[in-house]
């Protein structure tokens, strides 16, 4: 099992790729280790490290991802939820993840880019969705052209921000 409280800083990149820095507030730079724990990912916008694995929100769904031996490295990379429609418009971004206050993690998904407002091009693309650890959605809301912000208030209440379709 992989130890989440030990200080480690997690960083998913656009590019595909998920790194692990070891001493991340160290002032010397050279007690700061990278290390790549997942790649080949499609737009890796947001992730949620949690005591069962690594959750991260791809451009086409919710992946959970484990260190079955222990290495370091993810070895399993398994669809959480994949129901989002992709049409392969360049801006179908989605973004999260935060845990609301049921443990449910929270997805935002773009309109793909089709002057002047946005289109749906594919289902649920301008919806906010709440997707539960073993692959249940629901909707949250919808409307979003662009809804690149979303987090969780005080009481566990999912916010998210973005251009509106007017």
């Amino acid at each position: 099992d992989m130890d989440f409280a030990d200080g480690k800083l997690w960083i998913c990149t656009r590019r595909g790729d998920i790194w692990t820095v070891d001493n991340p507030l160290s002032e010397d730079v050279t007690q700061m280790k990278y290390t790549r724990f997942a790649s080949g990912l499609q737009e890796a916008l947001g992730l949620n490290v949690t005591e069962d694995g690594v959750y991260i929100v791809q451009r086409s769904e919710l992946t959970r991802l484990n260190d079955t031996d222990g290495d370091g490295v993810a070895d399993e990379y398994n669809t959480v939820y994949d129901g989002w429609g992709i049409s392969g418009n360049y801006h179908e971004f989605a973004f999260g993840l935060p845990r609301d206050r049921n443990g449910n993690f929270v997805v935002t998904l773009n309109l793909g880019f089709r002057a002047p407002e946005g289109e749906s091009l594919a289902p649920y693309r301008g919806w906010a969705l709440s997707i539960s650890p073993d692959g249940k959605m629901t909707t949250l809301g919808c409307g979003l052209r662009s809804p690149n912000g979303v987090g969780i208030n005080s009481v566990g209440d999912p916010l998210c921000c973005g251009t509106p379709v007017c």
